[in-house]
């Protein structure tokens, strides 16, 4: 009689870094590791399925443009995890409850994370925004993501940090985590200008994202270990895209042109960001940043990101091993 293996994915999970195990009962892991334990197969280990790591994409490049259910089927469809949602305008925020509506089954498709910013304009509207979201994914294991927004004349350091630490205390009221997204031309604008902020906040539920694009309009992109080294205990996300070697800073289109590609373009290593984080012990979450490729290269989604996708899983298969 065969024996039982336990498939992918929790086999995968089990053997995964500890800060997946969390969101396991401790029956379910006792019963996976039993199981795993007991050795043999269903299934010949030539043919056991293999599990990709998951990469998520935004609701960018064309797919803003569909409904929330088409925005979720395109996303799946091409092979991707999930979505990072945009959720900074009336209309997309409108949109969230029939987002969230989704990620439950027979479609399961996983929302990453939300983001919105704090842009000082007007602080009502920025707090009233952020209040509503962490309502609605209170309870559905999505963090919120924070933008420190637009450099305002004679905004003072303590003002924009009480403002973030607003934010960040109400969503861990609602047991919502949240994050800083660092966003050129914004008040933060790299993760290492990020961290004295989350550690000043000082909670557990609250980190810093990494962004590929946004660390190489701030003159980052050839010291990236140093960036990594340094933020890497409060790193909780990596986004990625496809770049140029160099910025073209010449412009707003140029920068976004440069450092805004589908995954099988431009000349920069964007696998080496991954590779610098999974050799820190950061077994992050990776999200594909897809802004403006549909109007700056012409490109259909139903086009780039199958072809992302597929540089994604080369990539992280060929560089399987920890980077130096």
């Amino acid at each position: 009689m065969a024996s039982i293996r336990l498939l992918p994915p929790l086999a995968s999970i089990l053997k995964a870094g500890s800060h997946l195990r969390p969101r396991l009962s401790s029956t379910t892991l006792a019963l996976g590791a039993a199981l795993l334990a007991l050795g043999g197969s269903a299934l010949p280990a030539a043919e056991e399925p293999v599990t990709a790591r998951p990469l998520y994409v935004y609701n960018f490049g064309g797919l803003e443009s569909l409904s929330p259910e088409k925005q979720c089927a395109a996303a799946t469809t091409a092979g991707f995890a999930g979505l990072v949602l945009d959720v900074n305008k009336p209309e997309t925020l409108a949109n969230l409850p029939r987002h969230l509506a989704y990620c439950m089954l027979p479609h399961a498709t996983k929302i990453l994370a939300v983001f919105t910013r704090i842009d000082f304009a007007d602080p009502a509207a920025d707090t009233g925004r952020y209040q509503e979201v962490v309502r609605q994914i209170a309870g559905h294991d999505i963090p919120l993501w924070i933008i420190l927004g637009n450099k305002k004349p004679g905004l003072t350091r303590p003002e924009a940090e009480a403002a973030l630490a607003a934010a960040v205390a109400f969503a861990g009221e609602h047991g919502v985590r949240s994050a800083l997204y660092p966003h050129s031309h914004c008040y933060v604008s790299s993760a290492e200008q990020a961290l004295p902020y989350v550690q000043k906040i000082n909670r557990l539920d609250f980190t810093l994202l990494l962004n590929l694009c946004h660390e190489m309009r701030a003159g980052n992109g050839d010291r990236l270990g140093e960036v990594v080294k340094a933020c890497a205990p409060h790193i909780s996300a990596v986004i990625i895209s496809g770049a140029d070697a160099k910025v073209d800073m010449t412009s707003p289109r140029t920068m976004d042109r440069s450092t805004l590609q589908p995954l099988d373009r431009g000349a920069f290593d964007w696998a080496s960001l991954v590779r610098l984080t999974d050799a820190a012990g950061i077994r992050a979450h990776v999200a594909f940043i897809n802004f403006k490729i549909n109007t700056n290269y012409g490109e259909d989604y139903r086009e780039y990101l199958p072809r992302s996708i597929a540089a994604w899983r080369k990539a992280t298969a060929a560089n399987a091993s920890p980077a130096k």
